[in-house]
């Protein structure tokens, strides 16, 4: 039995693809621990995975629009968006994953 760790950002299209992954692997006797953010709690829960919530800065703020279309800004801005998160996040996730001892990392590329 593997210990693993899934990492998501907290968007529907990112996770929902992955819960029958996740549940699959909880089926096959494998530990898992899902950290996203608290609003997909629901959706984890029935896979059987361990939910480990993290407060996360990404969708709560529209992206800025300087003159020019929202989708124009929205792709503009999506990458600055992730970022800002990211530095968020990290400091939320190492001090517990690095006492997990885990077998294996999942995460989304985003």
């Amino acid at each position: 039995m593997a210990k693993i760790l899934i990492f998501n950002l907290g968007a529907h299209g990112h996770v929902n693809p992955t819960l029958a992954v996740t549940r699959e692997l909880v089926s096959r006797g494998h530990a898992v621990t899902y950290y996203v953010p608290a609003s997909f709690e629901a959706a984890v829960r029935p896979t059987g995975a361990t939910f480990r919530g993290y407060d996360s800065q990404f969708g709560r703020t529209p992206p800025a629009i300087s003159g020019g279309s929202m989708a124009l800004a929205t792709v503009a801005d999506f990458p600055l968006r992730l970022l800002t998160d990211a530095v968020h996040a990290l400091p939320q996730l190492l001090s517990t994953v690095e006492s997990e001892n885990a077998d294996l990392i999942i995460y989304d590329k985003m």
